[in-house]
């Protein structure tokens, strides 16, 4: 896939799932108020939904119970993994660098209204990657 179908694929998925992929509220942060490593995301959660990675059909299923950042998560991927994964018109640093800005902006800092906040992360996201920014059908952006 190259950045823009990446791109536009998360945002569709996610427009549909309409929340993160997180774990069950956790006891592991280390003091009341603290969010849990990674605000509790994952790749695929127990209620089958996905995160922004682990939506994209290149993910490798053995993997979706991992946890951790993207960096890490391509540290665990076989060779072959990683080049389907990664988007095909970038650099290999570049292009692990937009998946974990992908995760991050587009999944993890999201949280309540996540629907709204999806749609204003995806617009400066898009710009800021030079990424053609599609609203939902019926929306006018």
């Amino acid at each position: 896939m190259t950045r823009q179908g990446i791109f536009k694929h998360v945002v569709e998925f996610m427009r549909k799932q309409g929340k993160r992929a997180v774990s069950e509220p956790s006891t592991t942060a280390s003091a009341p108020g603290e969010l849990a490593p990674y605000n509790g995301c994952l790749y695929a959660a127990p209620d089958g939904s996905k995160c922004a990675i682990g939506c994209l059909p290149t993910f490798p299923s053995r993997l979706k119970d991992s946890h951790g950042g993207v960096y890490q998560l391509i540290k665990q991927m076989t060779g072959q993994e990683v080049m389907y994964l990664l988007p095909r018109d970038a650099l290999v640093e570049d292009a692990e660098s937009f998946l974990a800005d992908v995760q991050d902006r587009l999944h993890d800092r999201l949280s309540v209204s996540f629907l709204e906040q999806l749609e204003t992360a995806a617009q400066g996201f898009a710009r800021e990657h030079e990424l053609i920014y599609e609203p939902p059908k019926g929306v006018v952006a």
